[in-house]
C-alpha cells in the first residue's frame, strides 16, 4: 500500500458510529453547529459557512464567540454535500469532557477519525444500480453504468464507448461534472461532449462523470466543470475494478491525474495529451425553415 493510499473500510467504522456521522451530516446541511472531537480530548465546533448567517450565525458565536477558519473542518462540509467552506473554533479541554459539553449546548457530537472513516466507506462502497445503451451523438456504441455510494450520495456514471478489451490498458478519461458547461455550453470549463468526442476518436473507452461534493450547479464558486478534485479518485478507481478494467492510459495532460489514480490500486500505462475538441467541440448544426 502506498503511504497516503487509504485503508479498507471495513476496519474504520461500525454501523453505530457511520450512524452517527451521517446524523452530523444532517444537522450540518440544516445549518447546525456539531462538534468534532480530536483523539487529544480536544474538539472543534464546525458551522457550515454556506449556512453562516441570520439564527445559525447568531448562535454559533453565543456558543464561541467568535470564528475562525480551520482547514480540517472541511470533510464534514464536502460529506454534507456543501460547499467546501466552513467556520469553526476550538474546544478545549472542556469540563466533563466534550461529550457533556456537547450535551449541555445540544449539538451533536461526532469523533475526527470517525468522519475520516465514513468518507472511506462512502468512496470505497460503490453499488452498479443501472446499466443500459444509450445511443449518444458521435458514439452510438455507448453504454452507461450508474454507481450509487454507501451513503446514497450522487450517482457517478462510466460512459463506456465501444467495446474496451479489459485485457489491454484503457483510454480514460475522468471527467467532473459541471451544469453550466455540460448542459448549458458555458465557455468556462470543458464541455462532456468535447470529452466523449475525444474518447470515441481514439477508438473506445471509458468517461467517468464523477459527481463532485458542493459543486452544485458551478454558479457559487465550485471548480470548473471537468476538472477533477482529490475526492474523485477512490470511487473513480472502484468504478473501473466492477468495470473489469486493470489497467489505463490517461486522457489527461496533468501528470499528477496519474500519480492521484496509481496510489489507488490502478495501473496507469501512460497518459494520452488531450486536444483542442475536448476545451470546444464543434457546434450542433441547427435546423433553419426555408
Amino acid at each position: 500500500m502506498c503511504p497516503d493510499q487509504l485503508p479498507e473500510p471495513s476496519r474504520s467504522l461500525d454501523e453505530a458510529r457511520l450512524r452517527a456521522v451521517a446524523r452530523a451530516l444532517a444537522a450540518l446541511r440544516r445549518g447546525e453547529p456539531v462538534l468534532v472531537g480530536g483523539a487529544d480530548g480536544n474538539g472543534t465546533l464546525v458551522l457550515a459557512a454556506a449556512l453562516a448567517e441570520g439564527e445559525a450565525l447568531a448562535r454559533f458565536e453565543r456558543l464561541v464567540g467568535g470564528a475562525e477558519p480551520v482547514p480540517a473542518a472541511l470533510d464534514l462540509t464536502v460529506l454534507a454535500r456543501l460547499p467546501p467552506a466552513a467556520l469553526t473554533v476550538p474546544v478545549r479541554h472542556p469540563r466533563g469532557g466534550l461529550r457533556r459539553w456537547a450535551a449541555r449546548h445540544d449539538v451533536l457530537f461526532v469523533r475526527a477519525r470517525d468522519v475520516a472513516g465514513y468518507r472511506i466507506h462512502a468512496e470505497r462502497r460503490l453499488r452498479k444500480v443501472a446499466d443500459a445503451r444509450v445511443p449518444l451523438a458521435g458514439a452510438e456504441d455507448t453504454r452507461i453504468v450508474a454507481f450509487r455510494p454507501a451513503d446514497g450520495g450522487p450517482e457517478h456514471l462510466a460512459i463506456v464507448i465501444g467495446a474496451p478489451n479489459p485485457d489491454a490498458p484503457v483510454l480514460v478519461r475522468l471527467h467532473a461534472e459541471g451544469f453550466t458547461a455540460d448542459l448549458l455550453g458555458s465557455l468556462r470549463g470543458e464541455p462532456l461532449r468535447g470529452a466523449i468526442a475525444e474518447v470515441a476518436r481514439h477508438g473506445g473507452g471509458v468517461l467517468l462523470y464523477m459527481a463532485q461534493e458542493g459543486r452544485g450547479t458551478g454558479l457559487t464558486g465550485a471548480p470548473r466543470a471537468g476538472r477533477t478534485d482529490e475526492t474523485v479518485y477512490p470511487p473513480a478507481a472502484e468504478m473501473l475494478r466492477q468495470l473489469g478494467v486493470r489497467a489505463v492510459r490517461l486522457l489527461t495532460d496533468d501528470p499528477g491525474d496519474l500519480r492521484r489514480l496509481t496510489r489507488q490500486g490502478i495501473a496507469v500505462a501512460g497518459c494520452v495529451p488531450r486536444t483542442a475538441v475536448m476545451e470546444r467541440p464543434p457546434a450542433a448544426p441547427v435546423a433553419v425553415d426555408e
